[in-house]
């Protein structure tokens, strides 16, 4: 198995929760599905190899409402689902990504 392959697939696998909090969240303030539909899952390598993961909703794609609903705005309170959606998980995402590279480890070995 490839490593940065084993990598990525462990990084996907610890986004699930909180991407599953995140569109609960925003479902529960549907009105068009425009920013449900803003959802995106980059997963990108910086100059030193480290790989990782951003997730959320694009501003350039209709996901503007979002942030609104998370940080508020001048007549709205914060959610801060966003952050809750990660630090709520963060245990579950760890485990998640660990049971993932012992595994693709142990195959290696």
């Amino acid at each position: 198995a490839n490593l940065e392959k084993v990598v990525i697939e462990a990084i996907q696998k610890g986004n699930e929760k909180p991407k599953q909090d995140m569109l609960s969240f925003i479902g529960q303030h549907k009105r068009t599905g425009v920013t449900e539909n803003s959802w995106v899952e980059e997963i990108e390598q910086d100059k030193d190899g480290v790989i990782y993961s951003r997730i959320g909703f694009s501003a350039k794609k209709g996901g503007f409402p979002a942030i609104f609903l998370n940080l508020g705005g001048l007549h709205t309170q914060p959610y801060y689902f966003i952050d809750k959606a990660v630090e709520d998980n963060i245990d579950e995402i760890a485990r998640i990504q660990q049971e993932a590279l012992e595994k693709a480890f142990k195959e290696f070995m």
